[in-house]
């Protein structure tokens, strides 16, 4: 048998075609069907049926709780008769029952409706016009009842349960008159009783009286008080009360006023409806007017649905004042013009679908009085089978209750459509219908604006037939702001029209191409055919944030390959993810779902072993053509998703911040990390302003102490700088290789540096791994006309395999030096071992330390995975005080050339470069073109001249082979002996992916936790410490050496404490004060930092006390250079910088 809605859509059919044939057909005088009895603990329902007819029947149910759902039977009837009772689920209102059978070889069917609720049936007055007549305090109240046929009992009370009247009504209305003793406002009890249920309701009255002197007249002005106000006048001459009621999506605002004028505050580009009343309270007459209002001078709601075959239904709703001209192209060349005020209108159009097309889009043009296009809106129109979509509404007074109406055309054969809806926040909702609707309630965490995705899947004797997706942005709470637009091509330009929702004060568009405007409504020309990706962000008047972004074509693009996912959840598994494949445009596809595991089937399900928060990849390929998309999914009840906006003023470097995490905001603790050593504890922090250009990354650790749970979320910022790095791809698991996709602005030189030490300077290289893992990829990109350079790195896993990626992030509790470090490794980690490189460690996962310094710290930590695989990162950080950090990216060309940009946290004013050649330079941006091929030790060193001093260092490959190389670097450490020992301080350098580390100290030690130890030697002597840097994956490896003197110093006659440097930087005269114990020989020094010796003194014999000593540098060029002191049996060194 088929389903009760295509039973029933037949019969309906037949009726219209042949009413007195089907009637006649099914006439059978010895069939009885009744509902006996409905047990609502054991949602049971009870029936009888009866036919002489017919020794079988079969019963169709169903009915609506959240989504249609039902069942059937057939049922055997004994002499003529069955009585039977089937179950439902849930708490519906009405149940459809049907039983089919046949009657003379005829097909027949008898239905009945169980009314569980009485929702069905209301009152409401009818006579609600109160003016220009003696209304004698009568009113008229109807009836209504939605299943004709029913009998239902209704008894009308007052207020006060005092009996008004009484009766049974079983057509589908009846209007009744009552006439009171009084005027005024009142409600009145109306209680309803059917067979299975009873409801009561309170139904509100208005009585009047004699309003024959009160005219119908008024006078309804608006005046603009500002961009988003407006003020409400209303002219009667005998009124003396004013009641208003302005509507929107997002809530009413109701009031009554004894003034008749309100001020109201409205949001951009939404549509309003206004209700006002003129009272006299005496008789309670009164004479209203409704209008519907905007801010927007060409705003416009439109929209559009197909039904019926190939005919689209077409609503447009505009301000009842307005007076645009609006021009309506169906997408298949012909239009038509509506010309306004009007407040709605519709509209049917049918479509010709001949030769298989049954995509259309439409376009609205909103043209204002001078004759310009102020608006364009647009509205997909589909006759494939599945073609979905929703609307929402706020549900009762709620504001963050939303009620979704879910569609999918029904065109073809189905059985059922499966709906999984994604409601922006972390939560998804999964249903299954037979009538290709459903209505899901769903309440947010809090107010905001949510990206709300919809698949629809249809199914035909359990094969999938069709399916399709729609997102849609969703205004929640009554305070909206929402970032929209809409465009237009007009002769190669795009002329973009904001449609933002709010009481927006600044704009910030990103048109995907380096370009930006701040315009309201700007146009932009692109240089090339191509997809781009346009972004708009708003902030409004309190400084909230919202960004939109949509894909626009120019021309013909060369990819039109698109990924994208939704997931469904298992509810009797809550580990357990189904993700369903929304991509475009693709043949294959690979899954990285966030834990070290992978996929290559079209739409996975991955049961993940632990509940967490993880960050899915879903990479779609076809023809050379790649798509990445990634989405943040939440497995397991948690409460701490981390979001937030950003509105950024790229000239002034100001950057507003709107946090939009969903968390329990009695417990959630945040702490923002602004990318230039400056934090924040603040939920929503002030407004950052970044002093130096460049590119930051913020981001914001959520952290909920009573559950544990936390998550991290990030975004990139640019300051002046208009070149951007960024890539996708698609990864074979096969042949373990990625194909890369160059997706950078603004950009004309590439380095990729490809996880095993191999580098290209291909646009789109493709890399082949010979084995399954984690990799680092990262773009380097370089504008040489501009100078700017700019990076972008992801950690990608290529295949299944055991490895594993060490990573974390960290919180600095306030005013503290107490740090707490959080772990986000991927992989099946057993083992965790942090050093906090202040000599201490940790076996936690999620340790807490306090420092008794502010840092820099290079905090290390290393993690196992079950098979065995060790990898270790390593960040610094710094808990506080001043912030001076140095670091900085490079891109190597082909010719050897290479250009440097610093990226050091602090404000130095002193860069000084070392690269590796004896070569050195000066300034925050340089280039330096290496005579030979080789691999180059550089070094970058900071200051300020007051207490900013820092140095970075890489290891760069000029024209060699690509593999894994390591590189160390040996620095004196003068500070007090440990235990009576000899403290020397090595910093690791190296490229490619060193995931395995080990130091060798050439004493029989050896350290595996840190890349920057400080060992210290038991005796003095020459050792041969060892860098070795490995890869467990890749099998290669590689290892540095270098000689390490330590020398005696059984009774120290100088102090480092005593030692000054200065000037720093200084220019051609270096100068050293330090305070001796004994006379003794002293002798100063200058090293290049590749350990050549550049100046040296002669040995002075000094002291006791003061002493100063100088030494000239006149023939020596500007750089950074490692000063040492030698005093006796003491060596001293300082990192110096010449002008």
């Amino acid at each position: 048998m088929k389903t009760l809605t295509r039973i029933i859509a037949l019969w309906g059919m037949m009726l219209t075609t042949c009413p007195q044939l089907l009637w006649s057909q099914c006439y059978d005088p010895t069939r009885y069907f009744a509902i006996d009895s409905v047990n609502k603990v054991t949602k049971k329902v009870y029936f009888t049926f009866k036919t002489d007819s017919a020794t079988s029947a079969h019963l169709d149910y169903n009915y609506y709780d959240n989504g249609y759902q039902g069942g059937s039977t057939d049922l055997s009837l004994v002499n003529g008769v069955v009585k039977d009772s089937f179950e439902y689920q849930g708490e519906p209102d009405v149940i459809n029952v049907m039983i089919s059978y046949y009657y003379n070889s005829n097909y027949c069917d008898t239905t009945k409706t169980v009314d569980l609720s009485c929702a069905g049936v209301s009152a409401y007055q009818v006579n609600t016009k109160k003016c220009a007549q003696d209304f004698q305090r009568k009113i008229q109240l109807n009836f209504y009842n939605s299943y004709s046929g029913d009998i239902v009992t209704i008894l009308l009370t007052d207020k006060n349960n005092s009996p008004i009247d009484s009766f049974q009504l079983s057509d589908y209305s009846l209007t009744t008159e009552y006439q009171f003793n009084y005027v005024g406002f009142d409600t009145l009890r109306v209680t309803y009783r059917k067979q299975f249920c009873e409801r009561t309701e309170q139904v509100p009255i208005l009585i009047s009286g004699d309003c024959r002197n009160f005219s119908c007249d008024k006078d309804l002005q608006i005046e603009a008080t500002g961009i988003n106000n407006r003020k409400i006048t209303i002219n009667h001459p005998q009124a003396s009360l004013y009641h208003w009621s302005l509507d929107s999506p997002y809530g009413t605002d109701t009031a009554t006023t004894s003034a008749n004028n309100r001020n109201f505050s409205l949001a951009a580009n939404t549509l309003y409806s206004l209700w006002v009343a003129a009272i006299d309270p005496t008789q309670w007459c009164y004479a209203d007017t409704s209008i519907q209002i905007t801010t927007s001078s060409c705003y416009a709601e439109f929209g559009g649905t197909t039904y019926f075959g190939t005919t689209a239904y077409f609503y447009l709703s505009t301000p009842s004042t307005d007076s645009n001209t609006y021009v309506l192209s169906f997408g298949d060349g012909k239009d038509t013009t509506l010309n306004g005020p009007f407040s709605y209108t519709s509209l049917t159009y049918t479509y010709d679908t001949t030769g298989g097309k049954n995509n259309f889009i439409a376009v609205l043009k909103v043209i204002n009085r001078n004759g310009e296009t102020c608006n364009v809106i647009t509205q997909a129109i589909s006759f494939k089978s599945c073609s979905t979509s929703f609307s929402s509404y706020m549900t009762g007074n709620d504001p963050l209750e939303k009620t979704f109406y879910i569609y999918a055309n029904t065109f073809g054969p189905y059985d059922s459509i499966r709906f999984v809806i994604d409601f922006g926040d972390g939560q998804q909702y999964a249903i299954t219908s037979e009538g290709g609707w459903a209505q899901v309630t769903h309440r947010y965490p809090q107010n905001g604006t949510y990206t709300v995705k919809l698949l629809s899947v249809s199914y035909e004797n359990d094969s999938i037939v069709c399916s399709d997706e729609y997102t849609a942005t969703v205004i929640v709470g009554s305070s909206p702001l929402m970032a929209d637009f809409s465009y237009y091509e007009d002769n190669g330009t795009f002329k973009f029209f904001d449609n933002s929702v709010g009481v927006i004060t600044n704009y910030q568009w990103d048109f995907g191409d380096g370009s930006t405007s701040t315009a309201q409504n700007p146009s932009h020309s692109y240089a090339a055919d191509g997809t781009y990706q346009v972004c708009l962000t708003v902030k409004d008047d309190v400084g909230r944030v919202h960004t939109q972004c949509k894909e626009i074509i120019k021309g013909t693009p060369g990819c039109l390959t698109r990924a994208n996912f939704i997931i469904s959840r298992n509810p009797a598994q809550a580990n357990k993810i189904t993700f369903n494949n929304l991509s475009t445009g693709a043949t294959k596809y690979y899954w990285d779902f966030g834990d070290g595991n992978v996929s290559t089937d079209e739409s996975p399900t991955h049961t993940y072993s632990t509940i967490g928060i993880y960050t899915v990849k879903l990479s779609a390929y076809a023809n050379d053509c790649y798509s990445t998309y990634k989405q943040k999914i939440t497995v397991g009840v948690l409460n701490c998703l981390a979001r937030f906006e950003r509105f950024v003023n790229s000239t002034s470097g100001e950057v507003t911040i709107n946090n939009t995490s969903i968390a329990d905001n009695n417990n959630a603790v945040y702490f923002w990390n602004f990318g230039d050593g400056s934090y924040s504890s603040f939920a929503n922090p002030p407004a950052k302003t970044y002093t130096k250009d460049g590119k930051y990354t913020i981001s914001l650790l959520v952290y909920d102490p009573n559950t544990g749970c936390y998550d991290y979320a990030e975004q990139d910022v640019y300051i002046d700088r208009t070149c951007k790095a960024q890539f996708s791809y698609y990864i074979d698991s096969a042949t373990h290789s990625i194909q890369l996709q160059n997706l950078s602005v603004n950009a004309n030189k590439y380095y990729w540096t490809l996880g095993d030490g191999s580098i290209s300077t291909d646009l789109n290289p493709t890399k082949n791994f010979s084995n399954a893992g984690i990799y680092k990829i990262a773009l380097t990109i370089a504008n040489t006309v501009t100078g700017c350079l700019d990076s972008h790195e992801e950690y990608i896993t290529i295949g299944h395999s055991s490895d594993c990626e060490a990573d974390f992030v960290y919180r600095v509790a306030p005013s503290t030096n107490q740090v707490f470090f959080f772990d986000r490794s991927k992989g099946n980690i057993t083992k965790y071992l942090w050093n906090f490189g202040n000599g201490t460690t940790s076996v936690q996962q999620n340790p807490t330390i306090t420092y008794t310094k502010p840092g820099p710290y290079n905090v290390c930590l290393t993690v196992v995975s079950a098979g065995g695989i060790s990898n270790i990162t390593c960040k610094k950080i710094i808990t506080s005080g001043n912030t001076c950090v140095a670091n900085y990216d490079y891109l190597v060309e082909p010719g050897r050339k290479v250009y440097f940009n610093e990226t050091s946290l602090g404000n130095p004013v002193n860069y000084q470069w070392n690269f590796g050649d004896n070569a050195q330079a000066s300034g925050r941006k340089v280039d330096h073109t290496y005579a030979a091929n080789g691999y180059y030790l550089t070094s970058l060193t900071i200051s300020n001249g007051i207490t900013c001093n820092s140095s970075a260092y890489r290891l760069i490959n000029v024209g060699m082979p690509g593999k894994i190389k390591a590189g160390i670097v040996v620095l004196s450490n003068s500070s007090s002996n440990k235990a009576g020992g000899y403290p020397v301080d090595f910093i690791g350098a190296g490229l490619g992916d060193d995931v395995r580390i080990k130091w060798t100290f050439g004493d029989g030690t050896e350290d595996t936790t840190t890349t920057s130890p400080t060992h210290v030697y038991s005796a003095p002597g020459t050792y041969t410490a060892c860098y070795i840097v490995s890869d467990p994956i890749t099998g290669q490896a590689d290892t540095a050496c270098t000689v390490v003197t330590v020398t005696d110093i059984s009774h120290p006659i100088a102090s480092s404490d005593n030692l000054q440097v200065y000037p720093v930087p200084f220019n051609d005269l270096i100068n050293v004060t330090l305070s001796l114990k004994q006379a003794t020989k002293v002798q100063i020094s200058l090293y290049d930092l590749s350990g050549r010796n550049i100046v040296l003194s002669n040995h002075n014999v000094a002291g006791p006390g003061d002493v100063s000593m100088g030494l000239n540098t006149t023939h020596i060029k500007s750089g950074t250079y490692l000063l040492r002191v030698d005093i006796g049996g003491q060596r001293f060194t300082r990192l110096v910088i010449k002008q």
